[in-house]
């Protein structure tokens, strides 16, 4: 891919007056961010960039963990404070200020996991769908295949995500609630 430097410029204003549409008496609805590539915070969030099996942190749900977080390429970390990486996590930021609990992304076939990060004194969830076709690539432990399942249920202001995976072969594991 392109590097992402410069790309994020016009995305936090976007997000912000967009946004604006979407508020119930001056606060955020909540809700949930669905994208095919990974933000930068899911590397903070799994606390690892090498893919290759390495353990969870145990407050995360999950049972593969195969591939390194590929997120859109920058020219350096995002802890490094640099443009893109700034940019990037400024639209992250909004995306929580205005009432994402959750991401939900693909992308990475050899990841199952939601792991929750602390954004803006809030509990973000980040949650990978698993991979559920039989094109693309596999990896050693997506052999049986899945989707991550989300369901969305809102009463007034109120949203409670539930989440799960489902096995080809009819099974429920790694059920959360968000």
């Amino acid at each position: 891919g392109e590097p992402l430097e410069g790309k994020m410029a016009g995305t936090k204003e976007w997000i912000n007056t967009t946004a604006a549409h979407f508020m119930s008496d001056g606060k955020p609805l909540p809700g949930v961010v669905f994208m095919h590539i990974p933000s930068l915070s899911y590397i903070r969030a799994s606390r690892n960039s090498s893919g290759n099996s390495k353990p969870l942190p145990k407050n995360c749900v999950g049972s593969v963990n195969h591939d390194s977080v590929s997120t859109p390429r920058t020219p350096e970390s995002p802890e490094s404070g640099g443009p893109a990486g700034k940019e990037h996590q400024e639209a992250v930021d909004s995306l929580v200020k205005y009432g994402a609990r959750a991401f939900f992304v693909g992308h990475d076939h050899g990841n199952d996991w939601c792991c929750p990060l602390e954004i803006a004194r809030k509990e973000i969830w980040h949650c990978y769908g698993r991979h559920s076709g039989y094109g693309g690539y596999d990896t050693e432990n997506t052999k049986v295949k899945g989707a991550r399942m989300v369901q969305l249920e809102q009463q007034r202001n109120q949203l409670t995500v539930r989440t799960w995976v489902r096995l080809e072969n009819g099974s429920k594991i790694d059920e959360l609630l968000i």
